[in-house]
């Protein structure tokens, strides 16, 4: 892989990250929070016991055992 393939691969990157992040403010803004993960609705439970949740309690346990 050249220099210029390395570059595109980590614009890719970003520009996915990017859109993620977007999409996941946009959904908040609506008052629904989806997971990161699986993009299942987080449940209000969860958001109101932490308001950062990023991920549905499933997805952050697999995430916290390493998977």
């Amino acid at each position: 892989m050249d220099e210029a393939d390395q570059a595109q691969a980590i614009a890719e990157i970003e520009t996915a990250r990017l859109i993620a992040a977007h999409t996941r403010s946009f959904r908040q803004q609506q008052g629904r929070a989806f997971c990161e993960d699986c993009s299942i609705a987080i449940p209000q439970e969860r958001l109101l016991a932490n308001p950062g949740a990023r991920r549905c309690l499933p997805c952050q346990k697999r995430v916290e055992r390493g998977r």
